[in-house]
C-alpha cells in the first residue's frame, strides 16, 4: 500500500501501534506502555494479532491489565487477522510503532518502516534477541530511536509525539531510506551466495561465522 499521511494530523491524537505477536507483550512492557499513554493525552494504542485466540485470550488480558494500570479500555484498539495487504495498510493508522522487549520484532519492524511508521526499540547488547532493533534501525540513520533504558524509551516516544511536523517529514522519507539500503544489501547477499556455491563446487571447507 502507499504510505499515507500522518494519522495524528487527521485524528487529532497520536496512535501508537504494535503488530508483533501478543506472546511478546510482557507485563513489564505493559507497565511501560501505560506510563507512556499517560504522558501523551488522548493517545491510543493499536494492537493487532493474526490469531483469533490471541485476540480472545491475550488481547482481552492486555486490555484488562492496562485498565488496572490506569489506561481506559477505549484507548486500546484490538485488530485481528487480515489479508497481507490490509495488514500492511494497518500501519497507515499508526503514527509511531512500539517495539516489544525483551524479545524484539524483526519482520514487523521492517514492515513498519516500509510503511513510514518509525519504530522505537529497547536494546541490550548482551543478548542477540535484544539487538534486532539496533541492527535494523542504526544502518538507516535511526540510531536515536534505539533506547538503552526504559526511561529513555519513553522519552524518545514522547519527544516525537510532541513534534508532529518532524514526524510527518520522517514518515515521507522512510520508505525511500529502506529501498536505498535494500538496494545495497541485496547484491551483497547474492555475491555471498555465489561464493558459497563456488566453494562447495571446489570441495572447500565452509567458512564459519561467529556472533559474539
Amino acid at each position: 500500500p502507499s504510505v499515507g499521511y500522518l494519522p495524528a494530523h487527521e485524528n487529532g491524537y497520536v496512535t501508537f501501534g504494535c503488530l508483533n505477536r501478543f506472546s511478546k507483550v510482557s507485563g513489564e512492557l505493559l507497565e511501560l506502555w501505560s506510563s507512556l499513554l499517560k504522558r501523551i493525552p488522548d493517545s491510543k494504542l493499536l494492537l493487532k494479532s493474526g490469531d483469533a485466540k490471541d485476540i480472545e485470550l491475550r488481547g482481552h488480558h492486555i486490555v484488562e491489565r492496562l485498565s488496572d494500570l490506569g489506561v481506559s479500555s477505549n484507548r486500546v484498539i484490538l485488530l485481528g487477522r487480515t489479508s497481507q495487504y490490509e495488514h500492511l495498510n494497518t500501519y497507515n493508522q499508526v503514527d509511531i510503532s512500539l517495539d516489544t522487549f525483551p524479545y524484539a520484532g524483526g519482520i514487523t519492524t521492517l514492515e513498519s518502516l516500509c510503511m513510514g511508521a518509525p519504530v522505537v526499540g529497547l536494546t541490550d547488547t548482551s543478548k542477540l534477541v535484544h539487538r534486532s532493533s539496533s541492527v535494523i534501525l542504526s544502518p538507516l540513520g535511526l540510531g536515536e530511536w534505539v533506547a538503552k533504558t526504559k526511561d529513555e524509551y519513553v522519552e524518545i516516544v514522547c519527544n516525537w509525539a510532541n513534534n508532529l511536523e518532524n514526524l510527518a517529514q520522517l514518515r515521507e522519507q522512510l520508505r525511500g531510506q529502506m529501498e536505498e539500503r535494500i538496494s545495497v544489501f541485496v547484491p551483497q547477499v547474492e555475491i555471498a551466495y555465489r561464493e558459497m556455491w563456488r566453494r562447495w563446487c571446489r570441495g572447500e571447507e565452509p567458512s564459519s561465522i561467529y556472533i559474539k
